[in-house]
């Protein structure tokens, strides 16, 4: 967890706060059973995650390889993700 992240949890522990977090943060704190997570749906923003080579270089196997890792990572944490808030029970 990156520091601003523990910094943001910290001040939640210590006061009465809120903030949008994403889901990434809420699921991995969780756990500690230190914040609650209420189950407020917003809108995400589309993003895209692009790998740049040159035109004129020639074809690398290892980035062929790497893209296809990235893009199985990001699918099996999509539905992890799924799996998680489904099962989740939401409380205080």
């Amino acid at each position: 967890m990156n520091r601003i992240c523990s910094s943001v949890v910290s001040y939640l522990m210590a006061a009465d706060a809120l903030t949008v977090t994403p889901h990434s943060v809420a699921f991995a704190w969780g756990k500690e059973k230190t914040i609650t997570a209420l189950p407020i749906n917003i809108p995400q923003l589309e993003r895209a995650l692009a790998i740049l080579r040159r035109i004129d270089a020639p074809r690398s196997p290892a980035i062929d390889q790497f893209s296809t890792f990235v893009q199985s990572s990001f699918d099996s944490l999509k539905h992890l993700i799924k799996r998680h808030d489904e099962a989740v029970v939401w409380s205080n």
